[in-house]
Formats: structure tokens, C-alpha cells, sequence
């Protein structure tokens, strides 16, 4: 079943991978296409396989805190035409703090719904006719994503029903 986490591992940051992807697209601004993919990779590593960096809860409050004024410094100070932008650059903000916490299934979750609201605003944003591409890898991957949640889940409820019950 470990096979079946790590799965949904990569899963999920290739999700997060491709929504941010489509967000730089239809801004034109990589560096959070870039921050994002550099953290899916070191999470990858650092925090789901080795469990070297693994960030405590209260601190993942404190960042999301700041990633939140950071967001709305970006909005009050660029404008009206920002404010959307400065939504979707907290996404980022949310989904590097969530990419370093210890992952169950809610994180999982969190992730993909992080990553479907970047697609919303991609699109909202984008005016490329490769972002249907990416749309359609997205859409498949979402489902994707979806089923493995729902195995993940009821694999977690069987584990934790066997250590109360007792049998194996």
C-alpha cells in the first residue's frame, strides 16, 4: 500500500506542477511556475520520502499568515488589475507551505482543490490556445487524482479499523 501513497504522491505534485504551469502561461510570469516546481521536487524528497524537513503545524499557520499579506500587499499595491493575480499567487504561497507538512489524506485534498481554483483563474487569465491542452491533461489527472484519494481513504479507514478491531 506505501506504492499506492507514493502514486498519489507524484500524482498530486503533478497536478499542482500543470495548474501552475497554466497560471504562468496565461500571466506570463514563470518565477512561480519555477518556485512551485522546485518546492514539488524538494517536498518530494525532503518531506514525504526521507522526512528530513517537515514543517509543524503551528508553523504552517504562521506562513500561511504571511503568504496571506503577502497576497494582499501585492493586491493593494497593484491595483485593481492584480487583485486576481495576487489570489492565484497565494495559491502558490498555500500549496508550497502544504507541499512541507506531513501529508494525509486532507492535504492531498487541499492540494488538488488549490490546484483546480489556479486552473479557474488561468483561464480567467489566459489567452493561449495551448492552455486547452493543458486543460484536457488536467481534467485527466484530476480524475486521476480523485480515485487515488478515494483508495487512499479507504485504505486509511481499513488500516486504522484493523488496528482497533485487532485483526490483520
Amino acid at each position: 500500500m506505501i506504492r499506492l501513497e507514493r502514486v498519489l504522491q507524484i500524482s498530486v505534485y503533478l497536478m499542482a506542477a500543470i495548474s501552475s504551469l497554466m497560471l504562468g502561461m496565461g500571466e506570463q510570469v514563470w518565477v512561480y511556475v519555477v518556485i512551485l516546481w522546485m518546492a514539488a521536487v524538494a517536498a518530494y524528497f525532503y518531506t514525504d520520502c526521507w522526512q528530513w524537513v517537515v514543517l509543524p503545524r503551528i508553523l504552517s499557520n504562521f506562513l500561511a499568515l504571511a503568504a496571506g499579506a503577502l497576497a494582499l500587499y501585492e493586491v493593494v499595491r497593484g491595483g485593481q488589475e492584480y487583485q486576481l493575480l495576487g489570489v492565484a499567487h497565494f495559491l502558490v504561497y498555500l500549496q508550497v507551505i502544504i507541499f512541507f507538512q506531513k501529508k494525509r489524506p486532507h492535504e492531498y485534498a487541499q492540494i488538488a482543490v488549490l490546484s483546480l481554483f489556479q486552473v479557474m483563474v488561468a483561464a480567467v487569465v489566459s489567452l493561449n490556445v495551448n492552455f486547452a491542452l493543458f486543460l484536457a491533461a488536467e481534467l485527466f489527472l484530476s480524475l486521476w487524482v480523485l480515485v487515488l484519494l478515494q483508495l487512499n481513504r479507504q485504505w486509511h479507514f481499513h488500516r486504522a479499523f484493523e488496528a482497533v478491531s485487532g485483526t490483520f
